[in-house]
């Protein structure tokens, strides 16, 4: 989460991934604002945040990288 944080704030993300369950996840654990707060500057950035089933496979998929994943717009090191 916190590498996704990282591109999002340098503007590099130009599509955002987080499954449903990372953000019931969030809200049972406390830590929903700084996600939200995430999803926020993603939009800001004009990047496009997709909230992603997990009951699907490509859900399950995101699930298994913990739940937020990013495509970048640029290489970040």
């Amino acid at each position: 989460m916190k590498e996704v944080e990282n591109a999002v704030s340098l503007g590099a993300v130009k599509t955002l991934l987080i499954s449903d369950s990372l953000i019931i996840k969030a809200r049972n654990e406390n830590f929903y604002k700084e996600l939200e707060s995430i999803m926020k500057l993603a939009e800001t950035t004009k990047a496009e945040v997709h909230i992603i089933s997990a009951s699907h496979d490509s859900g399950k998929k995101l699930e298994s990288l913990g739940g937020i994943a990013c495509i970048l717009r640029y290489k970040i090191y």
